[in-house]
């Protein structure tokens, strides 16, 4: 019963970790274009 309470937080900060990465690459485009425009 351990595992199962163990592995669903970790999918949760897999998940998180990912959309922070995805959110942080998209404004550092978002920034570059606006910049070099």
């Amino acid at each position: 019963m351990n595992t199962p309470l163990f592995v669903v937080p970790r999918g949760i900060v897999i998940l998180l970790a990912f959309l922070a990465a995805l959110t942080f690459l998209t404004e550092g485009q978002f920034s570059t274009g606006v910049r070099s425009c």
